[in-house]
C-alpha cells in the first residue's frame, strides 16, 4: 500500500507539473499581457460593480432615510396638499423606530460587514488584479480577448472560480434578486423604507472596501493589500494539484 500510495503521489506531481509547463508555454504563445490590457481588466471587472453601486446607493437613500425624514417632518409629503400622505401615525410610536435601528444593524452587519467587507470587495479586488496579469496556472480562462469581455462576471467568481464560489455567487444573485421583487410588491411602507435604508448602508459599505483594497492594491501590490486570511482568489483546482 505503501509503495502504491508513493507511485500515485509522484504520478499526481508528474502530472501537475506537466500541466504548469503546457501554461507556461501558453502564457508564452500569447506573450504577457499589456500594461493597457492589465489596466483595462482591472478598470471594466472591477468599476462595472463600483459603478453597479454608486448608481444603486443613490435611489436607496432617496426611497430610505430621505423619504422618511421628509415625510416625518411634512406628513403631506412637503406639497402642502396632503396629496403625499403615506405613513400615517407611525414617526411618534417607538416600536417602529426600534425596528428600523434592528433592520438598519442586522443588513449592515449581514450585507455590509460579512458579505462585502469580508467577501465580496478583496475576492473582486484580489482576482482582478491577479488575473489581469495571469500570475499563475489557471488565471486565464479561455482567451485573453474574451476573458476581458467577461471580466464583471469573471473577477467576482461568477465564473471560472471554484464550484462552492460559482454555486454561491449565483445562488445569491438569484436570492436578491427575488428579494427585491418580493419588497416591490408585498412589502408596506415604513417597513420597505426601513429596508431601503439598510440596503443603503450595506451597498454603500461594500463600495467603500472595493475602493479601499484597489487602492491597497495599487499602492502596496497584492500580497501587501491586508486581505482576510480566507480571500484566496478562489481559483478553479487543476487536475493533478494536490
Amino acid at each position: 500500500m505503501g509503495a502504491e500510495s508513493a507511485a500515485d503521489h509522484a504520478e499526481a506531481q508528474t502530472t501537475a507539473a506537466t500541466r504548469l509547463v503546457a501554461h507556461e508555454e501558453q502564457a508564452q504563445a500569447l506573450g504577457a499581457p499589456s500594461a493597457c490590457y492589465v489596466y483595462a481588466y482591472r478598470s471594466w471587472g472591477i468599476g462595472f460593480w463600483a459603478l453597479l453601486l454608486i448608481s444603486a446607493v443613490p435611489g436607496m437613500v432617496v426611497k430610505g432615510p430621505v423619504e422618511m425624514v421628509n415625510e416625518c417632518h411634512h406628513p403631506d409629503g412637503g406639497h402642502g396638499d396632503g396629496s403625499g400622505e403615506k405613513y400615517p401615525d407611525w414617526c411618534g410610536v417607538w416600536w417602529y423606530w426600534v425596528e428600523c435601528a434592528a433592520i438598519v444593524i442586522f443588513l449592515g452587519f449581514c450585507e455590509g460587514y460579512s458579505c462585502f467587507q469580508k467577501s465580496f470587495s478583496p475576492t473582486l479586488v484580489r482576482r482582478a488584479f491577479e488575473m489581469s496579469e495571469r500570475r499563475a496556472p489557471g488565471m486565464l480562462w479561455v482567451h485573453p480577448a474574451l476573458d476581458l469581455f467577461l471580466a464583471p462576471l469573471l473577477v467576482p467568481g461568477f465564473l471560472h472560480a471554484t464550484t462552492r464560489r460559482v454555486v454561491m455567487n449565483w445562488t445569491v444573485a438569484a436570492c436578491v434578486g427575488a428579494a427585491i421583487w418580493a419588497m416591490v410588491h408585498y412589502c408596506p411602507e415604513p417597513h420597505r423604507a426601513f429596508i431601503d435604508t439598510g440596503v443603503a448602508l450595506g451597498l454603500t459599505w461594500g463600495l467603500v472596501f472595493i475602493l479601499y483594497y484597489t487602492a491597497m492594491c495599487c499602492v502596496r501590490g497584492v500580497e501587501g493589500a491586508g486581505f482576510p486570511p480566507k480571500v484566496t482568489g478562489d481559483y478553479p483546482r487543476q487536475k493533478g494539484d494536490e
